[in-house]
C-alpha cells in the first residue's frame, strides 16, 4: 500500500485554516452597513419632504435651500402641459399666448409628443405622476451607475446609498420643483449605455440613434454625448443617431423653425447671435452683461458668466470674447483630451454610461442660461468613477462634490463664487477619475455586465 503523503493526512481535531481578508477589504465591508443606513435614512427624508411639498403645492422649507423656489410646485411642467393642451385643442402654440407667464411655448415639437400623456389629467395629478417619473428615472441611472461601479472593479458602495444621496440632491430637488424634463435624457443615455454592451445589430443600432437624437431635441446638451459616440468607435449607431435628429427636426419643419424665434428662447439665442456682433460691430456688448451681472447661487453656465468673471477681474479685452467662445476655449480642450483617451481604451463599453454623462454635464456648462436642474449627471458620473483611496486629489474632489450636492443654505461662507468654483472642480475631476479608468479597469472584483 503506498505510503499517504503529508497532505493527505488529517489530524482529528485540526480546525481549516483560511487567510484573512487583507485589512483594505475589512475597513471597506466595515462601512457599508453604516452607508446603506444613511442610504435610507436619506430617502426616508425625501419621502417626508415630498409628502409634505406635495400637500402645500410648494417646496417644504424651500426658503433654507438653494433652490429658488416658485409659489407653486411644477412651474416648468406647467409650461409643457399647456402647451400639449393647447396643440390637442387645434392652436399652434407658437403662435398663441397659452396662458403661461411666459406666453407662447417654447419647447421643440417633440417635446410637446412626449408630453401628450398630460393633456386629459388634471393638472395637479399630471404634476405628481411627473414628480414621480423624475424620482424613478433618477434611481434607475444610480442603479446603472452602481452597477458600472461594480464592473469597473472599484470600492463597492451600497445601492441604498446611491439611491438616497440622488434623491436628496440639489440637482434633483430642483429638478423635482420645476418638473424639468432632464430626466428624459437620462433615461436615453442609459438605454444607450445599456445597448452598447450588447452585440452589435442594425436594430440595436437604430434604437440608439433614436434615443440619443430625442435627448438632444429635449435638451440641446446630450448632443455632446451623442458625438461621444465616435469616441466610443461604434460609427454606425453615431450616423443613425444624425439621421433621426435631422428627421426628427425636418419632418415638422415649420414648428422646428417657429420654436426658434420664440420669445422665451431669445436670452438663449442671442448667445449664438452675439459672435456675429462681436466680429461686425464696433459697438458690440457681451449679452451676459445686460441681463446676467452676478453668478447664481443655482446656475453654472460658464457661458452666461464669463463677462462677469472678467470684468471682476479687470481683464475688459477677455470680457468681450462672446461666452460661448470663451467657455468653449476652456472646456473643449479638456473634453478632446479625454475622448482620446476614450479612443484608445479597451474598456470603452464599460465606461460608455460615465463618459456620456460627463460629456452632457460638460456640455451644461458650455450651454447659455443653465441651472443646477441638469447637474445630476455629474454627480452619476462620481458614483461611478471616484475611488477616494487611490490619490489626494479624489478625496478634494468628493469634498468638492459633497459641498454643492446638498441642497441646503449652510451659511454666507457658501457664496454663488465659491459654489461655482467647487462645481468646476467637480467636472475637472470626475473627468481626470474618467481618465484613468480609460487607461486600466482595475480586476480586483468579477467583472459585471453592464447592461444586465
Amino acid at each position: 500500500m503506498p505510503r499517504p503523503r503529508d497532505a493527505d493526512r488529517s489530524t482529528p481535531n485540526a480546525t481549516p485554516q483560511t487567510s484573512a481578508p487583507p485589512r483594505g477589504a475589512r475597513v471597506r465591508r466595515s462601512w457599508q452597513i453604516p452607508l446603506r443606513i444613511v442610504g435610507w435614512l436619506l430617502t426616508l427624508f425625501w419621502a417626508a419632504w415630498w409628502t409634505l411639498s406635495i400637500e402645500a403645492n410648494q417646496l417644504f422649507l424651500g426658503w433654507n435651500t438653494r433652490v429658488p423656489a416658485w409659489r407653486f410646485m411644477g412651474a416648468d411642467f406647467l409650461h409643457n402641459y399647456l402647451g400639449v393642451r393647447a396643440w390637442l385643442a387645434g392652436q399652434n402654440p407658437y403662435l398663441t399666448d397659452i396662458g403661461d407667464w411666459r406666453g407662447s411655448y417654447g419647447y421643440p415639437p417633440l417635446v410637446l409628443v412626449l408630453y401628450v400623456w398630460a393633456a386629459p389629467l388634471r393638472q395637479e395629478v399630471a404634476m405628481v405622476i411627473w414628480m414621480a417619473v423624475i424620482a424613478i428615472g433618477t434611481t434607475v441611472g444610480g442603479w446603472l451607475a452602481w452597477r458600472n461601479r461594480i464592473a469597473l472593479g472599484l470600492t463597492r458602495v451600497p445601492l441604498a446609498f446611491v439611491t438616497g444621496a440622488m434623491l436628496i440632491s440639489m440637482p434633483l430637488v430642483f429638478t423635482m420643483e420645476r418638473g424639468q424634463g432632464d430626466v428624459i435624457c437620462l433615461l436615453m443615455m442609459a438605454a444607450t449605455a445599456m445597448l452598447l454592451a450588447r452585440p452589435r445589430s442594425l436594430g440595436r443600432d437604430a434604437t440608439i440613434g433614436l434615443c440619443m437624437a430625442i435627448a438632444t431635441w429635449v435638451k440641446i446638451y446630450p448632443g455632446f454625448a451623442m458625438l461621444g459616440l465616435l469616441a466610443l468607435r461604434p460609427p454606425r449607431p453615431f450616423a443613425l443617431s444624425v439621421a433621426a435628429a435631422l428627421l426628427i427636426g425636418v419632418i415638422p419643419y415649420r414648428a422646428t423653425m417657429q420654436s426658434l424665434h420664440v420669445g422665451s428662447q431669445r436670452d438663449r439665442v442671442s448667445f449664438v447671435t452675439e459672435v456675429r456682433d462681436w466680429l461686425t460691430n464696433p459697438g458690440y456688448a457681451p449679452v451676459q452683461l445686460k441681463s446676467y451681472a452676478t453668478i447664481g447661487i443655482d446656475s453654472h453656465s460658464l457661458s452666461t458668466y464669463w463677462a462677469t468673471f472678467w470684468t471682476r477681474a479687470h481683464a475688459d479685452r477677455i470680457a468681450r470674447v462672446p461666452g460661448i467662445i470663451g467657455a468653449a476655449l476652456v472646456l473643449f480642450p479638456g473634453a478632446l483630451w479625454l475622448s482620446a483617451r476614450m479612443y484608445r481604451s479597451p474598456n470603452r463599453e464599460r465606461l460608455a454610461y460615465p463618459y456620456m454623462l460627463w460629456l452632457s454635464a460638460m456640455g451644461t456648462f458650455w450651454m447659455p442660461v443653465s441651472y443646477d436642474y441638469n447637474l445630476f449627471f455629474l454627480l452619476l458620473a462620481a458614483f461611478v468613477v471616484i475611488e477616494v483611496r487611490e490619490s489626494w486629489w479624489a478625496g478634494i474632489v468628493l469634498v468638492a462634490t459633497a459641498v454643492w450636492w446638498q441642497p441646503f443654505r449652510l451659511g454666507e461662507w457658501l457664496t454663488a463664487d465659491l459654489l461655482m468654483a467647487l462645481k468646476l472642480v467637480s467636472l475637472a475631476g470626475i473627468g481626470w477619475s474618467l481618465a484613468r479608468r480609460a487607461d486600466a479597469v482595475p480586476h480586483d472584483e468579477p467583472a459585471v455586465p453592464v447592461g444586465t
